[in-house]
């Protein structure tokens, strides 16, 4: 047994011998490419020109897309907020007066001649510039956007409706400028507020290019701000009542001169206007006349 080994052994030793690895080096002929049509490896990956072309094209759309990106992100990095007209006018819109809002161009500019040739009534004829005749008629609001006006508010006041009325009834109708002078010198501890609000009206006035010398209260009136503070009133026997601490605001609206005699006017021609009244108008008798009466 073991000279059979050993005999397997030494014909294994005999026979394993390193293998060599020639190589062959491949070429290509021209000629093998013009029959499989550019192609080393014939009907297998055939060359088609309609997919070079697409693959081209391709190519082109990516590479002027990519310029286009690159163009855009320039211009949006040396575009300035400040040179876009339609951001700025969102940002910083133009202020419009009521008139503006509210009434046509042709209205202003009647009105305004209107003023200029010695007030406005609506049975005046207006002449414009250029020939043109119009009778103007404004409504009251049309009248309240063209008249200029002034609104003020005061702060919160400490004090009630029935104390800050008795002041205001004083004052309403009255010049503006006298209307500080009775506040600085009236008792009422409301007076002293209702007069620092009429001074910032005044001083608003001047502010806006209004006459202050013809500026007047044309509305003024009180009411309740905000919550009420309380406080509780121990009384007799555990029982406990609540102290209310009133607050109130008063608004006004100052208007010029302009209205004054405008309303002055009207109520002159309302009176020319009305006829005289009569106990016993002479009317014909249209009724049945019999000889009892008829209720």
């Amino acid at each position: 047994m073991l000279s059979t080994r050993f005999k397997l052994l030494s014909l294994a030793s005999h026979t394993l011998q390193p293998i060599k690895i020639t190589t062959r080096n491949f070429r290509s002929f021209p000629s093998s490419l013009n029959k499989n049509k550019g192609s080393l490896f014939g009907d297998i990956s055939e060359y088609n020109k309609e997919d070079s072309r697409l693959a081209k094209q391709l190519e082109h759309q990516n590479f002027e897309e990519d310029n286009v990106e690159k163009r855009s992100k320039q211009r949006i990095s040396s575009a300035k907020p400040e040179d876009d007209k339609l951001l700025q006018e969102m940002l910083h819109p133009i202020g419009k007066t009521v008139e503006q809002l509210y009434l046509s161009p042709l209205k202003r500019e009647l009105y305004k001649k209107a003023i200029q040739t010695g007030g406005y009534d609506q049975n005046k004829v207006i002449t414009l510039d250029d020939g043109r005749k119009f009778k103007l008629k404004l409504s009251k609001r049309e009248l309240e956007f063209l008249e200029p006006s002034l609104y003020v508010q005061s702060y919160r006041i400490k004090s009630s409706i029935k104390k800050a009325v008795l002041v205001l009834r004083m004052l309403r109708g009255m010049n503006v400028s006298d209307a500080v002078t009775q506040c600085h010198f009236n008792r009422k501890n409301v007076s002293r507020d209702i007069g620092t609000m009429l001074q910032r009206g005044l001083d608003d006035a001047k502010a806006m290019g209004m006459d202050i010398k013809g500026l007047y209260i044309d509305q003024l009136w009180v009411g309740s701000d905000g919550e009420w503070q309380k406080q509780l009133d121990p009384k007799a026997r555990g029982r406990v009542g609540i102290i209310e601490h009133p607050y109130v605001h008063v608004k006004a609206i100052l208007k010029t001169k302009e209205t004054k005699t405008r309303i002055a006017q009207e109520k002159i021609k309302k009176l020319e206007s009305t006829k005289p009244k009569v106990p016993l108008p002479s009317k014909k008798i249209s009724q049945f006349s019999g000889p009892f009466y008829k209720w």
